[in-house]
């Protein structure tokens, strides 16, 4: 029988077999069992019918139990992470294929979406938060996954610190909604703090572009579907809460405003050509907070189920590129890939030209949408029109770089990967065509709320959408080469400023103080008073040496003394005594007669 716990408990017996037993496993029962598991867990969230059960108590102090919700957005975040998950699983197989960790990946792997369905089919914060959790942990494993290499252990242990910063906001939430703390804005604040550090928003976005290091699949995995639209989902199921703190929900619009503005400009420079979809990811979740901001919540989930196709598409797209080009990722170093790659490059420019914006793909309607929302905020809709023209531009740069022009290296052999490593790529392009044809405003209703009318010119904003989209492309030809400001290619050097102000100024300058301060000050108190012990010691001693023992020695030196009289008269003989008697007594009776 189909139930609401099978959606977890396939993944999670997949991690397990994996982690405990996958060392002895054959690479194809490895595939097969965890490709499976996330394929079984996908046709569960199809089959079952909406449902909120709450099985056991875990925790009834703070009113929070073993329970699944499984609504209109649950089951919509569960079938993005459950369908472009197993797509990746697959292409993984082909990947990953030759890697020595091929069962320890794919337990991660699992791991990871078991935990990202915890997050979402949660019934209460207090359960969502341990899958929350447990996607940084598997983010963790899976980032770092190639731990022998410095920049991968790195970029592992960033994304955790960074996202525990966020995390720690929302606990603090958390805590505040099931303690029933009657302070909506305070608690928005405190969830934006947790979803802006998941969904890699500034301040709190330095750990996406980092998180690069791990295999090219992850990365899809990670970007595209899953762990950065965390946040976004948080925001959209806590949509009460914000309706209800205007302020807070205007900060979350202009946040996403400025990080898709941000991230598209940084996205222009990049010469890596994953760290380049990496910023665009950012960018794109700017779009999905602007929309969350300003109350558009079904459009941001729409904006996510579009994006999960073609973001997805384009990592995985670049997976073959890295491949065919024995690892390579500068994009300086490719070009003129379009004959040795053609599958590669139709596929690949699906997804690109979904992300610009052109009109019939999925991402067309749903940038059309956020833009269309953005309307009654004149600002914002500017920034978001800018953020659409760059990013049709990066997103053309990225496709003139790879596969036109001259090759700027000589590649000898190049090919198309195996059939497994694109026919995921196949699927993913069909959703980056036709997802934006299902639009899930009447379907999220009853979880989101009726939509607000927005009475934007909708003809005329499609108008503009378009002409920028065609503007961003054409102006990207023969430009694509061009050196870019080092300030760009940097990102606006926000890595050096937090390097010098968090790690060498507060932790490493804090660690100095703190150490000076242990030294001079608490070492030093405790050096201090054991100086003046010793001392204390030292005087103690010599007034139980010279004083207390010297007057018990002086008073035994005079009893000593004064016996010395007495003891002539104690011989200890009988004889002695009994003369010093007789005498006494002859010397007694003596004077008697005397007198």
């Amino acid at each position: 029988m189909v139930t609401l716990p099978l959606i977890l408990a396939l993944p999670l017996i997949g991690a397990l077999l994996m982690l405990l037993t996958g060392r002895r496993l054959p690479h194809a029962v490895v595939s097969v069992v965890c490709c499976g598991t996330v394929l079984g867990a996908f046709t569960a969230v199809l089959a079952l019918p909406d449902q909120n059960v709450t099985y056991a108590a875990w925790l009834p102090a703070l009113n929070a139990g073993w329970g699944l919700n499984l609504d209109a957005l649950s089951r919509v975040m569960a079938l993005v992470i459950t369908g472009v998950g197993f797509l990746i699983h697959v292409y993984s197989v082909g990947y990953m294929k030759e890697d020595a960790g091929y069962y320890r990946y794919f337990g991660y792997l699992n791991l990871f979406i078991f935990a990202m369905l915890l997050l979402v089919l949660a019934n209460n914060y207090v359960l969502m938060f341990a899958g929350w959790e447990g996607v940084g942990l598997a983010s963790y494993l899976l980032i770092g996954f190639w731990f022998h290499r410095p920049a991968a252990a790195a970029a592992g242990m960033k994304a955790f610190i960074v996202n525990r910063v966020g995390d720690a906001g929302l606990l603090l939430a958390i805590l505040a909604i099931q303690l029933q703390v009657p302070a909506a804005p305070w608690i928005a604040a405190l969830l934006v703090v947790g979803a802006i550090g998941k969904s890699a928003q500034f301040p709190l976005h330095v750990w996406l572009p980092d998180a690069m290091e791990g295999p090219t699949p992850v990365s899809a995995l990670i970007h595209a579907a899953t762990m950065v639209t965390a946040g976004v989902y948080l925001i959209a199921r806590s949509h009460v809460i914000f309706e209800n703190a205007a302020l807070v929900s205007a900060a979350v619009a202009w946040i996403g405003a400025f990080s898709a503005i941000f991230a598209a400009s940084v996205a222009l420079a990049q010469n890596d050509i994953k760290r380049a979809l990496a910023w665009s990811t950012v960018s794109q979740l700017g779009y999905m907070f602007l929309a969350l901001g300003t109350g558009a919540y079904w459009v941001a989930i729409f904006h996510l189920v579009t994006h999960a196709f073609f973001k997805a598409l384009l990592f995985l797209g670049a997976g073959n590129v890295i491949h065919a080009v024995y690892g390579e990722q500068d994009l300086r170093k490719m070009g003129g890939m379009r004959k040795a790659l053609p599958k590669t490059h139709a596929l690949m420019l699906v997804g690109a030209a979904s992300a610009a914006g052109v009109p019939g793909l999925a991402g067309f309607f749903s940038k059309d949408a956020i833009l269309a929302n953005a309307w009654s905020a004149p600002l914002l809709f500017v920034v978001g029109v800018a953020a659409a023209l760059l990013t049709a531009f990066y997103m053309a740069r990225l496709m003139y770089l790879i596969f036109h022009g001259t090759a700027r290296v000589e590649r000898l052999h190049m090919h198309e990967p195996p059939m497994v490593m694109i026919a995921p790529l196949a699927v993913l392009a069909l959703g980056a065509v036709v997802a934006g044809y299902f639009s899930p405003r009447l379907l999220l209703a009853p979880a989101l709320g009726s939509a607000r009318e927005t009475g934007a010119p909708e003809l005329a904003i499609m108008a503009l959408s378009t002409a920028v989209a065609v503007a961003g492309w054409w102006f990207a030809r023969g430009r694509y080469l061009n050196q870019w400001p080092a300030f760009l290619q940097r990102a606006y050097f926000v890595d050096e400023i937090y390097d010098a102000v968090f790690v060498r100024g507060l932790a490493l300058g804090g660690g100095r103080l703190l150490n000076a301060f242990d030294s001079h000050v608490l070492d030093a108190g405790v050096n201090g008073v054991g100086w003046l012990t010793r001392v204390i010691s030292r005087v103690s001693i010599w007034w139980d040496t010279w004083i207390v023992d010297g007057l018990v020695r002086a008073t035994a030196f005079l009893v000593k003394m004064s016996s010395y009289p007495v003891r002539f008269a104690q011989s200890g003989y009988v004889q002695f005594y009994a003369l010093v008697m007789l005498t006494g007594l002859i010397t007694f009776v003596g004077y008697l007669f005397a007198r």
